[in-house]
Parts: C-alpha cells; sequence; structure tokens
C-alpha cells in the first residue's frame, strides 16, 4: 500500500511523506507546531489531511533577501 492510499500515518510514513527526518518531525511535534496528531492503542499516528493543510499553510519568511522595492544596504 502507498502512502497515497492512506488516511492515518505513522511517525516514520509522515516524515517520508513530508519529506524531512523522522526527528523533525518530532521535534515540530514537542514544539505544538502540528495538529492532527490521533492515539490508536496507544500509537500516535497523523491524518494525512491535516498534514496536507500543513504544508498548504507554510510560507517562506527572509528579510534578508532584497526585492526590487527595497533598496540594497
Amino acid at each position: 500500500m502507498q502512502l497515497e492510499d492512506k488516511k492515518l500515518l505513522s511517525f516514520r510514513e509522515a516524515a517520508v511523506y513530508l519529506g524531512i527526518s523522522e526527528a523533525a518531525l518530532r521535534k515540530r511535534r514537542f514544539l505544538g507546531q502540528l495538529r492532527g496528531l490521533i492515539r490508536l492503542g496507544g500509537r500516535l499516528y497523523f491524518d494525512k489531511s491535516k498534514l496536507d493543510k500543513f504544508v498548504d499553510n507554510l510560507e517562506i519568511k527572509n528579510n534578508s533577501i532584497p526585492t526590487e522595492n527595497t533598496e540594497e544596504r
């Protein structure tokens, strides 16, 4: 079964799906940056649709890159 067919993902599967390490995923969970965790039988799973929403809401914030409307320092 491929990840696209699943609704619930383990930590390892969610990390692969997001393209990050499992440690990075666990750190984001510890920091409270992730939603959609479901506990089944003592294990935690991620709701894949909520992970998709999390990724959709990500935004790159970098103030060090000059744009056309800002002056170079």
